[in-house]
């Protein structure tokens, strides 16, 4: 990859990163931060060390991404958008094994991201916080937060991360006793070719499939995914909307 430009390299590890394929977003993030650190390049470093903690996490390495995981800048030491996502970072990881701790964290990233209107993270952080709301038994807040989520991704077009809200969502459905909505937003995006899923993401959605099938018999599970899978993602957001204003969400 010689001659290629940092910034180039950086989104290239995003792209590897939205297709699934984290083991090369690890490596191409460990050559742009190589290049930053050559250079004296900070921001280029601080941006490499997100990209190689989050391909990590991503791929399963939670012990991989921990040992890696650096502590958050202090206010005014970074640009709000950098220390924004170090918040993040620091969420996502405590996000698997201590959701105490990855609260404060995402709320800051989201502060953070309203202050400099940064859309992207502030949506990402939201949609982390709105899982961990769903997993630690706040259905009424999550529902609610989802709603907005997806209106967000909507208005901004914004499809590889609607895809993500709506995996989120399968879980929720599923543990709400939503089966027949939680089957068919699985038939949607679980085989997703633009954000393949992988990680704990996966094992999650693995789990939400078995307990649908087991719930629903097979052939009625198998029948309720195919719908799903006839739908586009927009089509399948609306669905969504629909079944959370049920639950009490705000329309």
């Amino acid at each position: 990859m010689d001659g290629v430009s940092p910034m180039a390299l950086e989104l290239l590890a995003d792209v590897f990163g939205y297709q699934g394929r984290h083991d090369e977003a690890l490596e191409v993030a460990r050559r742009q931060l190589e290049m930053a650190e050559a250079s004296g390049d900070d921001h280029g470093v601080r941006m490499a060390t997100v990209n190689t903690v989050l391909s990590r996490l991503y791929s399963g390495d939670v012990s991989g991404a921990r040992a890696e995981l650096p502590p958050v800048p202090a206010p005014g030491s970074v640009a709000p958008s950098v220390r924004g996502w170090f918040e993040y970072l620091a969420g996502e990881v405590s996000l698997v094994d201590d959701p105490a701790a990855a609260e404060p964290h995402l709320r800051a990233a989201i502060a953070t991201a309203d202050q400099v209107a940064n859309r992207f993270l502030g949506g990402v952080a939201r949609v982390s916080v709105a899982s961990l709301l769903a997993h630690s038994g706040d259905e009424e807040m999550a529902t609610a937060t989802f709603a907005s989520i997806i209106d967000h991704w909507r208005r901004h077009g914004v499809r590889t991360q609607m895809s993500t809200t709506l995996r989120h969502l399968v879980v929720l459905f599923t543990r709400l006793g939503e089966a027949q909505t939680a089957a068919e937003v699985l038939g949607t995006v679980r085989p997703d070719p633009g954000r393949p899923s992988g990680g704990e993401e996966a094992r999650r959605l693995d789990e939400a499939a078995t307990d649908l099938a087991g719930h629903l018999g097979e052939a009625w599970f198998d029948e309720l995914v195919a719908l799903g899978a006839g739908r586009s993602l927009d089509e399948t957001a609306g669905l969504c909307l629909g079944a959370l204003a049920a639950l009490g969400a705000p329309a």
